[in-house]
């Protein structure tokens, strides 16, 4: 009879040759029963990440649909897939528009090569790997400013942001991705996203676009549309939503907006009565 391995046995009855097993010493981390909750699981692991996020949120499948069909015309385009994770959102835009120069940014480098691996099967298709210090798991938000644009960011900016599921994790992140769980107030969480937001606004060139899909938690899909219209983004809209999943936008605005925007205000100052 080999080692019980933490089980506790009713010895009494093994000399009836029966082994009762009455109760576990303690539940594992690794328990297959973490798989059983609607959205417990290990998150952390990136091989099962990839398996079961469809599988656990069934939403993700229409909200990376939604995402590419909200997008402008990407041929050619320089697109930032921000948290990159195992590359389900760049495959979409990948399969899609296949002249896209694509970058993705993630601090996983197990996380890239699945994504590099789904990548290689579209053919021909090429993209730049980035290993960099943020991640959808565990960016340190001292990194950013939000006036310095994201790291691999090209000197003309980028045409297209995208980030999807991503922006909790960093404003905070999970424990099961190694993240310090550290407590966060509603205010702290507002000026994280602000942060976080004007980075991505630093990171595009002039006209460009930030897509992002998400479920509600940290901040509402109507707050994320309100702090990116406050942060001087145009164009904020809501593209989709279905259930506690959505997916919002804005552009990066152009001088000749931003020169509308200003003589538009200038024209109502001067135009009210004294």
């Amino acid at each position: 009879f080999g080692p019980t391995h933490g089980l506790k046995i009713d010895r009494e009855c093994l000399h009836g040759g029966r082994i009762f097993v009455m109760s576990l010493n303690a539940s594992s981390d690794m328990s297959w029963k973490k798989n059983l909750g609607r959205t417990s699981g290990f998150w952390g692991d990136a091989a099962w990440y990839d398996l079961n996020l469809e599988r656990k949120l069934p939403l993700t499948k229409d909200l990376l649909e939604e995402c590419v069909c909200a997008l402008p015309p990407c041929s050619g385009a320089r697109v930032l897939d921000l948290c990159a994770g195992s590359g389900r959102a760049s495959f979409a835009v990948a399969s899609a528009y296949p002249t896209a120069r694509l970058t993705l940014l993630d601090q996983s480098a197990e996380r890239l090569k699945q994504a590099e691996a789904r990548l290689s099967t579209i053919p021909g298709f090429q993209f730049d790997k980035q290993v960099e210090s943020l991640t959808c798991c565990s960016l340190d938000m001292a990194q950013l400013d939000g006036t310095t644009p994201l790291p691999s960011t090209p000197a003309e900016g980028f045409d297209v942001v995208i980030a999807m599921l991503a922006l909790r994790h960093i404003v905070r992140p999970p424990e099961h991705y190694g993240g310090k769980t550290a407590a966060l107030d509603a205010a702290d969480i507002h000026t994280q996203y602000r942060t976080v937001f004007s980075t991505v606004l630093a990171s595009l060139a002039p006209g460009g676009t930030f897509i992002l899909g998400d479920h509600e938690g940290l901040l509402s899909c109507f707050n994320h549309t309100l702090l990116l219209h406050q942060l001087g983004f145009v164009d904020v809209d809501v593209a989709w939503r279905q259930r506690d999943f959505f997916l919002v936008g804005g552009c990066r605005p152009t001088i000749a907006t931003c020169t509308g925007i200003l003589g538009r205000a200038l024209r109502d100052a001067t135009s009210k009565p004294r």
